[in-house]
């Protein structure tokens, strides 16, 4: 075989005046460089094989080209063709609509995806292995004008088509097989396949459409230029003792991005690769076959098929792999002891990684003796940013043609051998279960243990929206005894517990199911979360009640009424493993328990015996530790027998008597910003914006000390890193000239001076100019008298007001105090209006019923007796906020709120609740400036504003467009009862399902649809951005729906 020519091709800079630009352009280049080198090997029938050189390739392209151009009547941006669409199908580019391949995976899909390129027609490639309903989907998006599929996909293809009218347009032609193109003759011998004007520029994504996974709901599109492929074909690392040239095996479908990384070597470095027969599924077996049979020196392939190949009889596969260059897995984690059984047999086995946003990120190369295959090595020659957030890593890039940043959701830890050179993903910061409790979860750490043991082949948690979290496991073998596999793989469980969070951990071996099937994957090979969760939806129920039923291998709690504070005490010791004397007055959640301990106490209390009785049925309901947070209180409330909650004070009292005891006593130059609540999304945003504006000199902000952080590998202790990270998944990218305002200090909120050193403090008093306060927990269970901690900190941030004055009297700082709508919820019942004025609420009648809204009324209070005692020293006020949305710019809206969540039970129900009225949603990121407007007005602070849209829309008209985006008919409105009824017989059972339905019941129509309207005249007066404030447009509600969609 003749020698492999290299191609001029170079990634970075990109410049359109580089001889080859374009992966048609690499075609045309190598068929006339390398004529005669071979391409690829593809299999046929009856083990038989073709081999196509790139002079064969580049003719067999060039009749394809000719051939589609003429059925479908194609041009490219240039011009050439007879039809095609005047405004690109909204490419933007002057483009026709993109066609789709929807092929087998095979070289007759290779040749039409470079025909394509090479007229300049934008081409998607659709996985052969989607539904119906997911094709549409997807056809739909794009704006598809055509579908090129292969004669045993067309049947799904017409059920796609029909799903949607609007899809009838779209034209549907078989694909010719890859033989009817490479016919030898004359015909098109020599004929570039690039043509005039295929490629537009750098920037022009409307080339190649790949999609997502799907596993998180229905595909989503993802754009992508010509460069994206050019990186493609440079992902190697040549070193002295490989064969290059050599030919490789891929099992990867074309259609998939991982595996256009074979063909594309190919055409870059001369590495020519295998395609297994299209009527072949491939497997351990096959693969193995191949190898022998083709003689190839490298593989590329998933992890299942290296699990195949380690089990075959005989060491047959690990025979087969022993001699290649290299065996590349990617698309998911390899089983650790398959892992090391094929080193420890001298198998070269090298971890490669990438996504379809970035492409590939990692080389090929020939490992050498000193190579850890657990990690991947970093390619060097694309630009990619690493970040230490959390104790892992983090890559940023700006992929090829991409205006905005992206950034890698899964978490990297880096070599001990290579650090920041070589890494491994160790689970994704948006692979999170939310718990009932609101707390999330990253499972990664349990899953990657268990897989790690050689009893478990793969492993999947569950627990989104329920009290603790459970795993699924898919045993290596055949589990004949299921609790003797539990009672093995315990202590791995347990190791999990100990690196995670305490919320996070499994409370029981009855919250393990051993899987008796496979657990269902993607293309890439990885778990499907979601799907798994449906399989096993009757496993994962039954475990839930076995949890609920159960005492948890306990003997029944046996309690005396004479003894009960020391038995409660000695019980929660035991329970919660706590050493220290308990004292009766101390506030349980204070002192640090959580969701998943608090259940565990719920359960043993529940099965209690009072005096040698059970207790009766319903006196311990699922929130008696919530409103009973104290031993005081548990011991007035069980001797009460649980009849009602055990408050020693009225409500109105307790809201009094506190904003009494968290109140200061009686009296006694380029702004510097001191922030709480800076991880989250409106304090993300408000960041972003103090970082903006010319007049403040340094943002300050106060976070919660992470406690676990010694637990961490390669903890880097960096709070800036981690607040740097908190901005970037709010897709908030802050130019480093603006990020060097920014410093971070990490605190504990409920020490004096926040647990930090008297040098800091002093810093602090010494420099702080603004203090705005954002940080809350989120928990809508908490009862009032569980909110002591957030006193303590509004205490001390006030203290540190009146210091700062002390310290330098000429300062007379602002602290600005976020609120919520919920304050002033009941202010229609209470005071017979629904305007609600920018004013002090004398009393709690108009706050909403729960220990949320009345802290926040408890804090408004402090802030009235701070401006009355302390008003020279100070000065402060009040933000209630109403509905934020999400933002403008990135479409982000966390889909675990009220609003979202409705969208969600919309989409299971088939229909969309009726709900009269108007809304006020103001995006996260207008917010933000209206906050920054109120902190920084050279006005003298009001006492209370409001943060509400003063521009009000109609929830019908944002109704349809949401109703649209899910795919249901305008009719598709119920009245709210109804809605809630199809809600309730879904049977979810979830306790956040079951707090949303209590929300939509009794709060939700008049919060949400104008029976509440904050009064914004004084926020309006001092902040131009509100009083420009418009309606969110049709867009902006169509883009919520579309991101909630690819949240899942």
């Amino acid at each position: 075989m003749p020698p492999f020519t290299q191609p001029p091709i170079r990634l970075l800079p990109a410049s359109p005046d580089q001889p080859i630009r374009t992966i048609p352009e690499l075609v045309d280049y190598n068929a006339a460089r390398n004529p005669g080198v071979l391409f690829c090997v593809q299999a046929v029938k009856d083990g038989a094989a073709v081999r196509i050189t790139f002079a064969q390739l580049r003719d067999a392209i060039s009749r394809c080209s000719a051939r589609v151009r003429a059925e479908l009547r194609l041009r490219g941006p240039a011009g050439e063709g007879e039809d095609g669409d005047g405004d690109g199908g909204g490419t933007g580019t002057g483009k026709s609509a993109p066609v789709a391949l929807f092929m087998n995976s095979d070289a007759a899909l290779v040749v039409h995806l470079f025909a394509l390129m090479g007229i300049g027609v934008p081409v998607a490639l659709i996985s052969a292995r989607l539904s119906p309903v997911a094709v549409a989907h997807l056809l739909r998006s794009i704006r598809a004008r055509a579908v090129i599929a292969s004669p045993r996909l067309v049947p799904l293809v017409e059920a796609a088509i029909s799903e949607q009218d609007e899809l009838a347009a779209v034209a549907l032609h078989v694909a010719k097989p890859f033989s009817a193109d490479l016919a030898t003759g004359k015909d098109v011998a020599g004929t570039p396949i690039s043509s005039p004007g295929h490629y537009v520029g750098e920037s022009d994504r409307h080339v190649l459409i790949l999609h997502s996974s799907g596993t998180t709901g229905l595909p989503k599109p993802i754009y992508q230029p010509h460069r994206y492929l050019l990186g493609f074909s440079r992902c190697h690392e040549r070193t002295e003792d490989e064969e290059v040239e050599a030919l490789n095996i891929s099992t990867l479908p074309l259609y998939h991005g991982f595996g256009l990384v074979p063909a594309c070597l190919a055409l870059g470095v001369g590495k020519p690769f295998y395609i297994a027969s299209a009527h072949t599924v491939p497997t351990g077996a096959s693969t193995v076959a191949a190898i022998r049979s083709s003689g190839a020196q490298s593989l590329m392939t998933v992890p299942h098929i290296l699990d195949e190949i380690c089990a075959l009889p005989l060491e047959e596969g690990i025979d087969a792999l022993r001699p290649l260059q290299f065996v590349a897995s990617a698309g998911g984690p390899l089983n650790a002891a398959v892992g090391e059984k094929l080193v420890a047999s001298g198998v070269s086995l090298l971890a490669h990684f990438g996504t379809t946003e970035i492409g590939p990120i990692a080389p090929l190369f020939k490992p050498g003796p000193d190579y850890d295959w657990r990690f991947f090595k970093l390619r060097e020659d694309v630009d990619l940013r690493l970040d230490i957030v959390d104790g892992y890593y983090t890559l940023t890039t700006r992929p090829f043609g991409w205006e905005e940043v992206f950034v890698l959701q899964d978490r990297l830890m880096t070599s001990e051998r290579y650090p920041g050179k070589h890494f491994r993903a160790v689970g994704r910061n948006d692979d999170l279960i939310v718990l009932s409790t609101g707390e999330k979860v990253l499972p990664a750490v349990l899953e990657t243990l268990l897989c790690e043991s050689p009893l478990v082949k793969a492993a999947c948690a569950f627990g989104e929206a329920r009290f603790e979290l459970g795993v699924v496991v898919e045993p290596a073998t055949l589990a004949t005894n299921v609790e003797q596999l539990k009672e093995a793989i315990w202590p791995v469980v347990l190791e999990a517990g100990r690196q995670m969070d305490s919320h996070a951990r499994l409370s029981s071996k009855a919250s393990i199911i051993v899987a008796d099937s496979a657990l269902p994957r993607s293309d890439k090979g990885s778990v499907v979360r979601k799907e798994a969760w449906r399989i096993f939806a009757d496993n994962i129920e039954l475990v839930y009640r076995q949890l609920e039923d159960s005492n948890m291998g306990h003997s029944r709690l046996a309690l005396r009424t004479e003894a009960l504070e020391q038995d409660l005490k000695e019980m929660l010791q035991a329970e919660l493993g706590w050493t220290d004397d308990l004292s009766p007055e101390e506030d349980l959640f204070e002192l640090g328990i959580n969701s998943l301990q608090a259940m565990s106490v719920y359960r043993r209390l529940r099965g209690a015996e009072l005096d040698g009785e059970r207790l009766p049925a319903g006196a311990i309901p699922n929130d008696f530790l919530y409103k009973n947070s104290t031993v005081d209180a548990l011991v007035r409330a069980l001797k009460s027998q649980g009849a009602k909650s055990a408050t020693a004070m009225a409500e109105e009292d307790l809201i009094m008597q506190l904003s009494r005891h968290y109140s200061l006593p009686a009296k006694e130059q380029g702004h510097v910003v001191l922030l709480t609540g800076g991880t989250g999304s409106l304090g993300s945003h408000v960041i972003a914006a103090l970082a903006g504006n010319p007049a403040v000199a340094k943002i300050i902000c106060l976070n919660r000390r992470q406690v676990s952080q010694t637990k961490i590998q390669n903890w880097p202790r960096k709070p800036l890193e981690r607040q740097k990270q908190a901005l970037l998944s709010k897709g908030l990218e802050t130019p480093p000239h603006l990020l060097s305002k920014l410093e971070v200090l990490e605190i504990d909120a409920r020490n004096p001076y926040f647990g930090l050193p008297t040098e800091q403090y002093t810093y602090l008093f010494r420099s702080v100019t603004h203090i705005f306060h954002a940080a809350w927990p989120m928990d809508f269970q908490r009862m009032l008298s569980s909110f002591h901690s957030q006193f303590d900190f509004l205490r001390s941030l006030l203290q540190l007001a009146s210091d700062i004055h002390t310290a330098r009297p000429s300062v007379r700082s602002r602290l600005i105090f976020i609120s919520s709508i919920a304050v002033v919820g009941q202010y229609h019942t209470a005071q017979k209006s629904r305007n609600v004025p920018e004013a002090p609420m004398l009393d709690a009648r108009s706050t909403n019923p729960f220990g949320y809204g009345k802290a926040k009324l408890v804090c408004e209070k402090m802030l009235e007796a701070a401006a009355a005692t302390h008003g020279a020293a100070m000065e402060v006020a009040t933000v209630r906020v109403a509905q934020v949305s999400g933002s403008r710019g990135s479409g982000f809206w966390n889909a675990k709120e009220h609003i979202p969540s409705l969208v969600r039970l919309s989409q299971r129900t088939g229909s969309l609740p009726d709900i009269h009225g108007t809304l006020s949603w103001l995006p996260v990121d207008r917010a933000a400036d209206v906050l920054t407007d109120i902190i920084l007005s050279p006005l003298p602070l009001a006492l209370v504003y409001h943060l509400e849209n003063p521009v009000r829309q109609s929830w019908h008209d944002v109704l349809a467009i949401i109703g649209a985006e899910l795919g249901l008919g305008g009719s598709a409105l119920s009245p709210l009862d109804q809605w809630l009824a199809g809600i309730k017989a879904l049977g979810d059972g979830a306790a956040s399902t079951e707090m949303l339905i209590d929300f939509f019941e009794t709060d939700f129509q008049h919060m949400s649809g104008g029976g509440v309207v904050l009064d914004t005249t004084a926020t309006r007066a001092v902040s131009s951005t509100l009083r420009d404030a418009d309606v969110v447009e049709d867009e902006l509600v169509a883009r919520y729906v579309r991101e909630w969609k690819r949240q899942g």
